[in-house]
């Protein structure tokens, strides 16, 4: 074997490792992205359930005001 083949057998074994490394960091940079996926999700649902609430709040009063209103009329 001369210089050139175990150069060139060092090369191939690079790649292999090269590839398989940046396999195994998209499969975890996909991981991370579910992860953050799902929890922008659980944070979209919860300003939805805040946003209902405070309609509630608001149609609330208006209909005690309305109420109290119609009382003193």
């Amino acid at each position: 074997m001369d210089k050139d083949e175990i150069i060139g057998m060092k090369i191939e074994e690079m790649k292999k490792r090269l590839d398989w490394m940046d396999k195994r960091l998209d499969g975890i940079t996909e991981k991370r992205l579910d992860r953050v996926d799902t929890r922008l999700d659980k944070t979209d649902e919860r300003i939805d359930k805040m946003i209902m609430a405070i309609w509630s709040l608001v149609i609330g009063f208006a209909v005690l005001l309305t109420t109290i209103g119609i009382q003193i009329i």
